[in-house]
């Protein structure tokens, strides 16, 4: 696709703003354009006040403004696009009225189309999805976690279907996909054992031994499923909790996200322990349930926090 617009479009002469033909798949090659912009940005050893990218951007935006009328896959990929290049270069609101029309798109195309919170629906054969779409959703579900994250702008959830909907078929081994796919797997199994924490403990004004040694088991059962996808990574994802985190901005990101899921995973239990006054427990020192409870939110946050 590149190479194509690039034989096109090399001759200078040729290359005027106004001589490349307004169409959906240079809007697309533009922006590709755009993004590897970014990374002589990033590189750069002193601030500019010019941004890289911003033409081929700008030109891409011309193009896609006459087109937004014809619903399809390819606009949505191209709103995708320029999401991620103006969440690159620090845009974010623009970059959320990107994703913001690209997931209406996708939604109106196969997987999503009448059934935005129903999932037994959207499971059923008679809504297959494209593997374009899944990737697609995926990456403006992430874009819209970090911003909402930042600005705290999403009043609600903008891509209601959880995480294992829009998984890719296959699981690459080796590139940035494979980083991709596999946090894309630890946020799906996050999202099922979070579900598994007991509720009704926090408004409990006691709690007895039995209940201490039940949140316990509960906790570490958690943690277990975690240590399982785990000890799955290829070797090469593969890290230990003590050293410092990976220079790698991919590997950074999994092993951020594997904490960030411990974190939120531990808190109701940390919550508990703050108010140790509650516990039932007569004697001087700490109980079997209190020492297990503790022993489990004070080792993985150690373990944890230890490399940030």
């Amino acid at each position: 696709m590149c190479e194509t617009f690039i034989k096109e479009y090399s001759d200078t002469a040729t290359a005027r703003r106004d001589s490349i033909i307004p169409s959906l798949h240079n809007a697309i090659v533009l922006l590709f354009f755009a993004l590897g912009s970014c990374k002589s940005f990033s590189d750069s050893p002193k601030p500019s006040s010019i941004i890289p990218g911003m033409a081929y951007y700008f030109r891409a935006q011309d193009i896609l403004a006459h087109k937004r009328e014809k619903y399809s896959t390819s606009l949505a990929q191209a709103m995708t696009l320029a999401a991620l290049y103006t969440n690159q270069i620090g845009n974010l609101q623009e970059s959320w009225l990107h994703i913001s029309c690209a997931y209406g798109l996708y939604k109106q195309h196969g997987y999503y189309r009448s059934v935005p919170n129903d999932v037994s629906t959207v499971r059923s054969q008679n809504n297959p999805i494209s593997e374009e779409t899944k990737r697609g959703s995926w990456i403006c579900r992430e874009l819209e976690r970090g911003i909402d994250a930042l600005l705290n702008i999403v009043s609600s959830d903008l891509i209601p279907i959880s995480g294992s909907n829009i998984l890719p078929v296959e699981s690459p081994e080796e590139g940035p996909e494979m980083f991709c796919a596999n946090r894309a797997l630890l946020q799906t199994l996050l999202e099922v054992v979070q579900k598994l924490t007991p509720t009704g403990f926090a408004e409990n004004t006691t709690m007895d031994e039995e209940d201490l040694m039940y949140l316990t088991n509960v906790a570490n059962s958690q943690l277990g499923y975690l240590k399982i996808w785990r000890s799955g990574l290829h070797s090469s994802l593969a890290w230990e909790d003590r050293k410092p985190p990976s220079i790698d901005p991919l590997m950074a990101s999994l092993q951020a996200e594997f904490y960030d899921g411990i974190a939120k995973l531990l808190r109701p239990y940390l919550e508990i322990i703050r108010k140790c006054e509650r516990f039932a427990v007569t004697l001087n020192k700490l109980s079997a349930g209190q020492r297990g409870l503790i022993g489990v939110v004070v080792s993985r946050f150690g373990d944890g926090m230890m490399p940030i």
